[in-house]
């Protein structure tokens, strides 16, 4: 900024002399005459003057103070020895399971996952699109512990898991070019959906203790 700031000082005219007066008298003297004032333009000195007051302000006026929604006293104390961040597993909050996430993240951290202040301050790396935005919400030093954020984290992307049915089951085809294995192995698996979800939604038959 400072080669610009002497390149446009360099390039303002400086004011001649007519006849032994300065310009500026003259166009004084012709102001006068006249009672109606011109538009008014930004000239290069006023450019100039600008970029001086921006140069001079103090830094600390361009200096960011992260405010995490974790206590910011965390930001002050070293990593783990030989802590390296992983590539964690991303969730952008449109689709996935949060507390499967969780589950990734913390694996992620490897021999480090038992240190709840680590995980505060690594989990928005794990966090991308909708997510990390909702994450940046949240209202510096709101989050008090590491289960306080993933208990929040949970409830904002809680999604019903799809359960199969058995209509869903008989319907279940062999794709086309799947190998039959491949196949075989996909519909167990439905299978022991369907069979969770049955034995859920299966009403409970009161035992001998519970009659009363």
């Amino acid at each position: 900024m400072m080669d610009t700031i002497k390149e446009l000082k360099g390039s303002v005219s400086k004011p001649t002399e007519e006849n032994g007066h300065p310009q500026e008298e003259s166009a004084a003297a012709a102001g006068k005459g006249s009672e109606q004032k011109g538009p008014s333009f930004v000239t290069q000195e006023d450019v100039v003057a600008m970029l001086e007051r921006e140069l001079n302000r103090s830094q600390e006026d361009w200096k960011y103070i992260p405010q995490p929604p974790y206590p910011s006293s965390l930001l002050q104390q070293p990593y783990p020895k030989g802590y390296e961040a992983p590539s964690f597993v991303l969730f952008d909050g449109r689709k996935g399971s949060p507390k499967e996430h969780v589950n990734h993240f913390i694996d992620a951290l490897g021999p480090h996952a038992g240190d709840y202040n680590l995980r505060l301050r690594e989990f928005s790396k794990s966090l991308t699109d909708r997510a990390y935005t909702w994450y940046t919400t949240l209202a510096p030093g709101s989050i008090r512990s590491w289960e306080d954020l993933a208990s929040r984290f949970c409830k904002k992307y809680f999604q019903h898991e799809e359960r199969v049915t058995t209509t869903q089951l008989n319907n279940t085809r062999q794709k086309h070019g799947e190998d039959p294995v491949d196949f075989v192995r996909r519909f167990q698996d439905l299978a022991l959906d369907c069979l969770s979800a049955a034995q859920i939604s299966r009403p409970r038959v009161p035992g001998r203790g519970d009659l009363r």
